[in-house]
C-alpha cells in the first residue's frame, strides 16, 4: 500500500490504513513518546494522540480494539459546543459527496 486514500466506484474516498514501517501514511496513530504517549494522556496534534493506551498484550487483539473504540469516542463527544467551523465542515463534506467543486 502507498496511498492512504483510494477512490471507491461511486466516487467517494476511502481512508486506507498502512504500518509506518511499510507503508506511506500521512498521519501516525500509534503511541509516542517510546509508547507512553497514547489517547488518553496526550494533546491532540501531538505524536501519539491517536495511540491505543490499551496493549495488545495485556487485552488480546479484539479487547483492545473494542477499549480503544469507546474511548474515542467518548473523545469525539466531548469536544465540546458546536461552532461555525463544523458548519463549514458539513458543507465541505456535503459538496465532496454529491462530488461538486462548488
Amino acid at each position: 500500500m502507498t496511498e492512504t486514500a483510494q477512490t471507491r466506484l461511486d466516487g467517494g474516498v476511502k481512508t486506507l490504513v498502512g504500518h509506518c514501517r511499510d507503508d506511506e501514511t500521512d498521519i501516525y496513530v500509534g503511541r509516542g513518546d517510546r509508547g507512553d504517549a497514547h489517547l488518553n494522556n496526550t494533546e491532540i496534534g501531538k505524536r501519539g494522540w491517536l495511540g491505543n493506551p490499551y496493549p495488545k498484550d495485556d487485552y488480546g487483539r479484539a479487547e483492545c480494539i473494542e477499549l480503544f473504540r469507546a474511548d474515542f469516542e467518548d473523545r469525539l463527544e466531548a469536544d465540546g459546543p458546536a461552532c461555525h467551523g463544523e458548519v463549514i465542515a458539513e458543507h465541505a463534506d456535503r459538496l465532496a459527496a454529491e462530488g461538486s467543486h462548488e
